[in-house]
């Protein structure tokens, strides 16, 4: 178990959170959640893009009927790796190269906070 734990810690270094961002969204979707309701089972919401779009950073948040981790649509492909918990929710990516990687953390029920970077 101390291993696992481990691995995971070493797996998602030189990827970085942004607890700001995080907080940001979350807070933006907690006050506004009641008028923003989505009638599809999982729709995806754009926050805010930093950098170029091969390589930069997208925030945002999602709702999900079925209240569960879903990787964004638009970065869904064969070379996720695996996942890995950490700073509260779960990184999807290619781990220890800190490009291409995924965070996804629930923010309250049916909605979750997202961060994909592109390197």
């Amino acid at each position: 178990m101390f291993a696992a734990v481990i691995l995971a810690i070493t797996a998602c270094a030189g990827m970085s959170v942004s607890t700001k961002k995080y907080n940001e969204i979350s807070n933006y979707v907690l006050e506004n959640k009641d008028t923003i309701l989505s009638e599809k089972e999982i729709e995806f919401f754009d926050y805010e893009t930093t950098g170029l779009s091969t390589a930069g950073v997208y925030y945002g948040y999602y709702y999900t009927a079925d209240n569960e981790v879903v990787i964004p649509d638009f970065y869904q492909d064969d070379n996720l790796g695996e996942q890995y918990e950490g700073d509260g929710g779960n990184y999807f990516g290619k781990p220890n190269s800190g490009t291409d990687w995924c965070f996804i953390k629930q923010i309250t029920d049916n909605w979750y906070y997202y961060e994909l970077h592109w390197g």
